[in-house]
């Protein structure tokens, strides 16, 4: 059942409503399209944070973007439902979420914030839409709970820094489409054993790999044309390249 609106705080802008304060009890919260008359179509900056009722929440669809802090320290939130049309998640909207394990990104997302999901360490697993262009600089799932993380068929760029200090990453599944692994990409993310770089990929920036203490074996395809001299600085790997090392575990041109 939607929340009564008289429960909400809001503030229009260009003739539409963005939520902005909620004050009811709802365990499961409904959030209305409209309030005053007015669509919803974003959810203000610290709008709903710091609460300790809700367990799922559920986002109109005439919302476009969720600001910053929107979430943030909602400790008893389990389940989010982000509708289709949201194109923008500001900084830290879920940080701190420490039930939060069930939230699918929408497809057309394009702008992400830094450190939406730090913290939130029920958080096990995720895809990440194609759609993304503009990136956090870091920290964007760091000391969550994620292991496993894949990215949308017909991902071109695993970008700067998106799983960097993503400590508990086990599982890594890039499609045939990537291209290129951006700077400091997997930095940190200490549990990752083994990754199989797709046969597309021409380039893997600098620190990509850095600090995989327990990086084991990459599987890497001849397309690769740069490498920066730090894709695998401190980690394990680089304390084993050795030539005899090299040929039993940096697999090169497998499967051509």
């Amino acid at each position: 059942m939607t929340a009564a609106e008289s429960d909400f705080t809001y503030t229009t802008v260009d003739n539409t409503a963005m939520v902005t304060g909620y004050t009811g009890s709802e365990t499961e919260l409904v959030i209305p399209d409209t309030l005053g008359g007015y669509t919803v179509t974003s959810i203000g900056n610290r709008a709903l944070w710091q609460n300790q009722t809700f367990v799922s929440v559920t986002i109109p669809e005439t919302v476009t973007s969720i600001e910053e802090y929107a979430f943030w320290k909602c400790t008893a939130l389990e389940t989010v439902s982000i509708p289709g049309g949201v194109t923008k998640i500001g900084n830290s909207v879920f940080k701190d979420c420490s039930k939060l394990a069930n939230i699918t990104l929408p497809k057309n997302l394009i702008e992400i914030g830094e450190g939406v999901f730090e913290n939130c360490t029920a958080l096990t697993e995720i895809e990440l839409p194609k759609s993304l262009v503009t990136m956090p600089n870091k920290q964007l799932f760091k000391n969550s709970g994620l292991t496993s993380v894949s990215f949308e068929d017909g991902t071109e760029i695993v970008a700067e820094n998106i799983l960097s200090q993503c400590s508990k990453l086990q599982s890594v599944t890039l499609p045939e489409s990537v291209r290129e692994i951006g700077v400091s990409a997997f930095w940190g993310c200490t549990e990752l054993t083994e990754v199989r770089i797709p046969d597309g990929v021409t380039k893997i920036g600098s620190s990509a790999f850095a600090q995989c203490i327990g990086l084991t074996t990459i599987t890497i395809s001849r397309s690769v044309t740069a490498i920066a001299e730090t894709a695998i600085d401190y980690s394990y790997l680089a304390t084993k390249l050795t030539s005899s090392w090299c040929q039993r575990h940096l697999r090169v041109g497998v499967g051509e």
